[in-house]
C-alpha cells in the first residue's frame, strides 16, 4: 500500500479517478511507463491528467500484450471490482 500511495503523490491528475487509474497502471507495469505513455498522449494533442480515453490510449513501446495486460489491470480494479467493494458496505470507492 505505501508503493501504491507513492505512486499516488507523483502523479497529477484530473480527477483522483484518473489519478488511481495511473496509479494502479504504473505498479502494474512500472511508472516510466506511465511517464512515457503521458509524453505519447500529449504529442497526440490528448491530455496527460486524464486517464480514460487519453493517457490510457497511448503505448510508449510496450509489447502488445503487455500492454493490453497493464490496460486492462485498472480497468478491472475500479470499474469491476471497486463497485463490488461499495455494495458490500466497505466504503465510497474513488471511481464511483
Amino acid at each position: 500500500m505505501r508503493y501504491d500511495k507513492h505512486l499516488y503523490d507523483k502523479l497529477a491528475a484530473a480527477t483522483p479517478c484518473d489519478r488511481m487509474a495511473m496509479a494502479l497502471s504504473a505498479y502494474n507495469g512500472g511508472l516510466g511507463w506511465v511517464v512515457r505513455d503521458k509524453a505519447k498522449s500529449a504529442a497526440n494533442g490528448d491530455s496527460t491528467t486524464r486517464w480514460w480515453g487519453h493517457v490510457e490510449r497511448y503505448n510508449a513501446g510496450r509489447s502488445a500484450e503487455n500492454f493490453r495486460e497493464n490496460r486492462d489491470y485498472p480497468r478491472r480494479i475500479l470499474l469491476l471490482h471497486e463497485p463490488a467493494y461499495i455494495n458490500a458496505g466497505w466504503g465510497k470507492g474513488i471511481c464511483a
